[in-house]
Formats: structure tokens, C-alpha cells, sequence
């Protein structure tokens, strides 16, 4: 999250979930928003109309007119003071909600959980490969479970963005740390598995364009749990590839 875009558009989606941002990026969006609003009414109609109602007097004309000229200054110089300030705000409001990451992960994990049950069930039901000829053939429980599985992949979809905003430099990195680690446990974790699931979440598996359920669909045939990760738990997960490669070769 660079931007203060960004940052806004995190907190609605996180709304939408009932996740609330924490009270310091909060407040920072409010001032945003506050700073952003433009005024209402135009100065100089209003010293206009003053004029033609005849309410603009020796004794407030003066005023009237700075107080125009004042309210101009200000709205041509205000789009350069906010491209100022909103770095500044953006990397408040960001920092306050990478800090509270885990928090914002216990709170969407609920939703995660439900979501990969759907998902689960529905995989039960309906065989990697499968199309939707075959599906329709075999009836209303698996036609229901055909829909499950683009239900739920919309809602992980929704839930991964969220999780991935929320990255921080340690265990969530861009570098070496596959995105993956974010979504999955391994429960016999190795590095080949991970970058498997990796290629697999970043849609480079030909068969996420076609499978039902897309790429959470193969992580599960993959022998991938899904889980929404704390920081700790992809550190876990990493440091559990890494050492099985260390194990094998001592």
C-alpha cells in the first residue's frame, strides 16, 4: 500500500468483511477524507450575490472581497498541499495497519474458513477435470457443487487480496518468500512443494484457466490446506520447506 487510494480502498473491503483498520489508520483516512472534500459554494458568486441583494457595504465590502480572493488562493494552491500530504498519510495509515496485520488475519479468518469448507465440500463432489457437460449429467448435487466451487473461489479471491495488502518485511516479503506461504499450510512441507503451489497460486498451471474453482481448487488437489497466515505462520511454513532441504542433504 503506497497510496492513499490504497489505503482506503483496504479499509472498505476490510468493512465489508466487519473487520475494522486500526484507530490510527482510522484516523488518518477521516483527515484524508476531511483534506480531500472540496468546499461547497463558489467565493466569488458569493461575493456576487452579496452585490446584486445589496448586502455588500462600505463596511464589509473590503472583507468580502479578501476573504474571495483568499478562498482562491487557497483552492489553487490546495491540490499541491494534499499531493504533499498524502505520502505522508498513507505511510501512517499503512504502517498502523501492517503493525495490526495478525489482528486483521484473526478477523477475516472466520470468513476464510467458511469459504474453504464450501470449497472443500464441493471438491469432494466434483473431480479435478471435470466439465460442465459432465457436471450436468450427474444431476442437481453436482450441479450445486459446480456452483460452490466458483462461489467460493470468488470469495478466497476477495479474501487473498485483502491478506495480501497487509504485507510487511518480515514473512511476507517480495524476495524469496513465495506469495503462497500467505494461504497454505504444508503439512509435509518442501521447498519443491511450496514452489509448486506457488506456480499454482500465480496462475502459471495451465489448467487454473479452465478448473472450476481455479487455483485453490489445485492447491487442494496439490495436498495443499488452505489457511490464512499470520506472519509467524508463514514464517513456519517457509522454515519448514527450508529445513527438510537441509535435513536431506545432511
Amino acid at each position: 500500500m503506497d497510496t492513499m487510494n490504497e489505503v482506503v480502498d483496504l479499509a472498505q473491503r476490510l468493512s465489508f468483511w466487519k473487520v475494522d483498520v486500526p484507530r490510527e489508520a482510522a484516523q488518518a483516512i477521516l483527515a484524508w477524507q476531511a483534506a480531500t472534500t472540496p468546499s461547497s459554494g463558489s467565493p466569488i458568486d458569493d461575493v456576487r450575490l452579496a452585490a446584486t441583494h445589496g448586502k455588500l457595504t462600505p463596511k464589509n465590502a473590503v472583507k468580502a472581497v479578501d476573504d474571495a480572493a483568499l478562498a482562491l488562493v487557497v483552492a489553487d494552491k490546495r491540490q499541491a498541499v494534499l499531493l504533499d500530504l498524502a505520502p505522508a498519510l498513507a505511510g501512517r495509515a499503512a504502517g498502523s495497519i501492517r503493525d495490526h496485520g495478525d489482528d486483521i488475519v484473526e478477523g477475516l479468518r472466520p470468513h476464510w474458513d467458511k469459504a474453504v469448507k464450501q470449497l472443500t465440500d464441493a471438491a469432494a463432489v466434483i473431480e479435478v477435470g471435470a466439465t460442465a457437460e459432465q457436471v450436468i449429467g450427474r444431476g442437481p448435487d453436482a450441479v450445486n457443487a459446480w456452483n460452490d466451487l466458483q462461489v467460493a473461489e470468488s470469495t478466497l479471491n476477495t479474501l487473498a487480496y485483502c491478506r495480501e495488502r497487509l504485507r510487511s518485511p518480515i514473512g511476507y516479503g517480495p524476495g524469496s518468500t513465495p506469495a503462497v506461504a500467505m494461504f497454505v499450510d504444508l503439512p509435509m512441507a518442501t521447498r519443491q512443494k511450496l514452489a509448486e503451489a506457488e506456480q499454482i497460486l500465480l496462475r502459471r498451471d495451465p489448467r487454473v484457466q479452465t478448473e472450476r474453482g481455479g487455483s485453490w481448487r489445485l492447491l487442494l488437489d496439490a495436498g495443499c490446506e488452505l489457511h490464512l497466515n499470520t506472519a509467524a505462520e508463514v514464517r513456519a511454513v517457509v522454515d519448514a520447506a527450508r529445513e527438510t532441504v537441509g535435513a536431506g542433504r545432511g
